[in-house]
This record gives C-alpha cells, sequence and structure tokens, in this order.
C-alpha cells in the first residue's frame, strides 16, 4: 500500500441516505459515466451571478446589497468561505449508489467538508447525511451528522449533543471547542 505524502490532505468519507427519488436526484448531479470528473462541488454549485464576480474587479453598492440579501455574502471567494469552506476539493475516487444510499470519498486539503454538506442538506432536507473525516496530519478521525428537524438544519461532531446551524462562524467556533473530544485514529502504513 502507498503512504500518503501529502500530509495536509483529509480523507472525505460521505454517507447520503434518503428516499429513491432523494437519491436519483444526487446521483443525477454527479456525472457517473464520467467519475473522474466528478466532485463534491456539483451537489451544491456556485450560483451564476456569484461565479460572474470573480471576473469582476470592483462591484458597485447596489449590487452588493443585493447579492448580500440574497446570499449573506458580497463576493466570490466569500461565497466559498460561507458554503463550501474551501474550493480545494478532489475529485471522488470510490462511490457506491444503492436504492436509498449514496456513498463516496475524496480527499481535500487542510479542509473537511463540513459546510458544503450542511449547504447540501439545506436543499435537501429529507436528506440524512453522515461522514467521517480523517486529518492525515494529525491521526484524527472525526464523525460529522446532519439533519433537518421541522425545516431547520442540524448536526452533530463525534455523536454528540445535536447542534442548530446558524453560520459557518458558529460552526468554526464549535469545532474549536470541542477539539478535545476528536478520537485519534491509527494510520495503517
Amino acid at each position: 500500500m502507498n503512504q500518503i505524502i501529502n500530509t495536509n490532505l483529509v480523507l472525505n468519507e460521505i454517507v447520503i441516505k434518503g428516499n429513491k427519488k432523494s437519491i436519483n436526484s444526487i446521483i443525477s448531479k454527479f456525472k457517473i459515466n464520467e467519475l473522474a470528473s466528478s466532485n463534491i462541488k456539483s451537489l451544491f454549485p456556485i450560483p451564476i451571478e456569484i461565479q460572474e464576480l470573480e471576473t469582476i474587479s470592483e462591484i458597485d453598492i447596489a449590487t452588493q446589497i443585493n447579492l448580500y440579501k440574497k446570499y449573506s455574502v458580497y463576493s466570490y471567494q466569500e461565497w466559498i468561505e460561507h458554503y463550501w469552506g474551501t474550493d480545494e476539493y478532489n475529485n471522488i475516487e470510490k462511490i457506491e449508489i444503492s436504492e436509498n444510499e449514496v456513498k463516496f470519498s475524496f480527499y481535500s486539503e487542510y479542509s473537511d467538508s463540513k459546510l458544503i454538506l450542511l449547504s447540501i442538506q439545506k436543499d435537501n432536507p429529507d436528506l440524512i447525511i453522515y461522514s467521517y473525516f480523517t486529518f492525515n496530519s494529525t491521526n484524527i478521525m472525526e464523525q460529522f451528522n446532519t439533519f433537518s428537524i421541522n425545516e431547520e438544519i442540524y448536526y452533530s461532531i463525534n455523536n454528540g449533543e445535536k447542534i442548530k446551524f446558524h453560520n459557518y462562524i458558529d460552526l468554526i467556533l464549535k469545532e474549536i471547542e470541542d477539539r478535545e473530544n476528536f478520537e485519534p485514529i491509527s494510520m495503517a502504513a
């Protein structure tokens, strides 16, 4: 078995459960025939008006206000930080599909996919999302679950308390607070 050289990598292992219609909707967003080019970002793509901001050097105040009202962000990079966490997600390496479940895994650099999973959950409240993140630099594995209760999005870290998701800053603060609960794993060579 090859050792992973880049210690900044995070293995993201995702399980999405739901009814057949919801799972088929998720599957249709992946390029199953072109698995090598599939990415988790296809499940929650950047809106066109935000994509267009990447090429604009200066954004007028009216546009900024409208973007903030609609997306709670002012810029392309802010949208990525708010809804994806990072855009450094590698393509999906492994995918398993059944009638009520999709399992897939991929690597990301430095960061896990919590924010994009919460964004996917918000758009698909009938789904249940389980994930495991293995941080190669620290040999730590973390479990993260998302779910919807009464149209509100919740998450739990390492099977802890159910926490209502408000925004990405609150999530980051909660992660920092819960660091002592992370369970080390052994990394096989």
